[in-house]
């Protein structure tokens, strides 16, 4: 992502997880029938807009809940075939962020954000980072989304963020145990990675 571009939209994203405060309160029945409104514009988005889903003549019903079981399951090798026919038509490249995953599954895929998908995400992981005491700036290590090139450090440091990105290729103790000194010295408050 453009780093200037990535910055505004995060801050962007920061102020609108206030938003996301009020799901808190709540209820069961209220927060269901939010969610399915949300679903079935994202379904209606996706029947018409993403070639992939659109050749399947998916018919958005009532509850969508039960159009979604007429979505198949998709598989990375899926992507991987066609990874255009599951990019929307529409998609705005300028302002849009190209992401690739770390690849630690042997393949890289790239997947590209609308400058609207990348607020929301900001705001829902602001938003529960929060709640879990995170503060800007507060120090995190970061143990996802970067591959280092070939003989350069393992890790690399966001000073903007005050966080350090080390290589999840590398978690293991013949990299680890050379490494382990900046991680301590470093000395994280938050450890980001996947599950």
């Amino acid at each position: 992502m453009k780093p200037f571009l990535d910055i505004c939209l995060t801050l962007i994203g920061i102020l609108v997880s206030r938003f996301y405060d009020r799901f808190c309160y709540l209820s069961e029945s209220e927060l269901k029938k939010y969610q399915s409104k949300l679903i079935k514009k994202q379904i209606s988005y996706s029947i018409k807009n993403i070639s992939f889903y659109k050749k399947l003549n998916i018919k958005l019903g009532e509850d969508p809940y039960e159009t979604l079981k007429d979505f198949p399951i998709i598989s990375k090798k899926d992507i991987l075939k066609d990874p255009c026919s599951f990019r929307p038509k529409n998609l705005k490249t300028f302002f849009s962020s190209i992401h690739h995953t770390s690849g630690v599954s042997g393949e890289i895929i790239r997947s590209d954000c609308s400058p609207k998908s990348w607020i929301l995400e900001q705001a829902a992981i602001w938003n529960h980072w929060r709640t879990a005491g995170y503060r800007f700036r507060d120090k995190m290590l970061i143990l996802r989304g970067f591959n280092p090139v070939p003989g350069r450090p393992l890790y690399k440091k966001d000073n903007f963020r005050n966080w350090l990105y080390y290589s999840p290729r590398h978690l293991d103790e013949k990299y680890l145990n050379k490494n382990i000194e900046k991680i301590f010295k470093f000395s994280p408050k938050f450890i980001r990675g996947y599950p």
